[in-house]
């Protein structure tokens, strides 16, 4: 037999040793990869060996399996060139995101919805992304022509107060 460090400076590949039922964490420690690891361990096993945020998005794992299993953050992942739509589905929440440095607009061409976004994001900012008035029903006029809203905006969307003569 021997060791799987000895078997790897032999030459042999992760598909010639998988057979011998090294664990995940002697793999790693051999010198294989998370993304050798990938196709031939169940990610459970994988999780457990302590892989860097970096050893992990080099793997190329779904973006949510990234976040939801490993815990890898949405701006790790964003730095190793995951698509910003791709984390933003990925199941991280808004305020990950915000602080990961996605726009509002970017959140809500990943179908993020307008409430989801308040507390996050300034009124003015969901605006700009292209949120309609009409998404803020339960806001205050107020706050929405603050926001840059126009009143014909708030008419067309048939708020209270606002009907159109």
């Amino acid at each position: 037999g021997g060791s799987a460090s000895d078997l790897r400076a032999a030459g042999c590949s992760i598909v010639d040793i998988m057979p011998l039922q090294y664990s995940a964490t002697e793999l790693k420690q051999a010198g294989f990869s998370a993304g050798e690891l990938r196709d031939s361990m169940h990610y459970e096993e994988i999780q457990q060996v302590g892989f860097s945020s970096e050893e992990l998005t080099s793997a190329t794992y779904p973006a949510d399996m990234l976040c939801t299993v490993f815990q890898v953050g949405a701006s790790d992942l964003l730095h190793a060139g995951y698509p910003a739509e791709d984390v933003a589905r990925a199941g991280y929440s808004v305020g990950a995101l915000k602080n990961a440095g996605l726009s509002a607009t970017s959140l809500r061409g990943a179908g993020f919805y307008a409430n989801s976004m308040l507390g996050h994001f300034s009124m003015h900012e969901l605006r700009e992304a292209g949120y309609p008035a009409s998404d803020f029903r339960s806001r205050e006029v107020k706050s929405l022509l603050e926001a840059g809203y126009s009143i014909r905006e708030l008419k067309e969307s048939n708020f209270a107060g606002c009907s159109i003569a």
